[in-house]
């Protein structure tokens, strides 16, 4: 592992989203030799609604009218690859803020997000439970 931050990168193997080309899905980084050094990939995109409160004048959102979005989505079997694939990830969320409309925003070290995520994961069992047993299975 190479924890400074030099390296050496001579190209990369890009991949756009299907549903926006303009954003990436996952990017290869490759050494002069074709050997992989890292990889960043896009595991899903959260969208959070504005806040119901904000001071037009200082752009700070008042604290007495928190505000919690629920999210729900689907991963597909890539996604779901690198999460349980037997090797070691480090997840690093890339923030971005949409357009404020003019509306001024601010983001101190006392304002937070606090995330809970969970994963519920669907097995299709049928053949696990008998069900869909064929003449050779017997």
């Amino acid at each position: 592992f190479n924890d400074f931050l030099e390296t050496d990168i001579a190209y990369t193997h890009y991949e756009a989203l299907e549903i926006d080309g303009n954003r990436a899905f996952r990017i290869d980084f490759y050494s002069a030799d074709s050997a992989q050094q890292f990889w960043i990939g896009r595991l899903f995109d959260l969208e959070f609604e504005g806040p119901d409160s904000v001071d037009f004048n200082t752009g700070f959102v008042n604290p007495l009218y928190p505000k919690i979005n629920l999210n729900s989505m689907e991963i597909d079997t890539v996604r779901m690859g690198w999460l349980t694939e037997d090797d070691t990830h480090y997840l690093v969320p890339m923030i971005t803020f949409s357009s404020t409309n003019g509306t001024p925003r601010t983001f101190q070290t006392s304002n937070f997000l606090h995330l809970k995520s969970f994963i519920t994961m669907t097995l299709a069992s049928k053949g696990i439970l008998g069900g869909g047993t064929t003449e050779e299975d017997e």
